[in-house]
């Protein structure tokens, strides 16, 4: 009962925070592979972005993005349309690296200046192993490189697209 109550929570804060609509299983219940959300990256390849499940310890997909790494679905997203680098990480598995820029500001109308104070790159590893449903695996995991484990707010902020 604890197990579907989490997971029917997980779903309900995707969609909170823009996630798309969720679909549940065969059995009407929403799973660690339910969808969070779908788009295409900039390889042209359909992204899935799964709840998926974190314990504490280890995990993957949207719960691990959320609770572990304090990035949204819209960072994700972001992260695989906007992508400076794609690695393959061998069989069906790419790295999407995308820098992202904290500027601060100061100053108001014409007097305003801004400026770069630091970059922090966006990885988001995806799967593209084919399923019998005739989707992909989607999102593994994504964080900001060289920061491990939680991004820092300004980084979700500054990608919110």
């Amino acid at each position: 009962m604890a197990a579907a109550t989490t997971a029917a929570i997980v779903v309900f804060a995707a969609l909170l925070v823009g996630g798309g609509p969720a679909s549940a299983d065969s059995s009407g219940h929403f799973g660690p592979y339910s969808v969070v959300d779908s788009w295409k990256a900039k390889t042209g390849e359909t992204v899935y972005l799964r709840v998926g499940s974190w314990d504490g310890n280890r995990g993957s997909g949207y719960t691990k993005i959320v609770n572990y790494h304090n990035l949204t679905t819209a960072a994700v997203k972001a992260a695989t349309l906007y992508s400076k680098d794609i690695k393959p990480q061998g069989g069906t598995t790419k790295r999407f690296e995308t820098p992202v820029e904290h500027v601060e500001c100061h100053g108001a109308s014409i007097f305003r200046t801004c400026r770069v104070i630091e970059v922090i790159t966006l990885v988001a590893v995806v799967n593209f192993r084919p399923l019998g449903d005739g989707t992909t695996f989607g999102v593994v995991t994504a964080f900001c490189d060289n920061r491990p484990p939680r991004c820092p707010d300004w980084v979700k902020d500054a990608i919110n697209i």
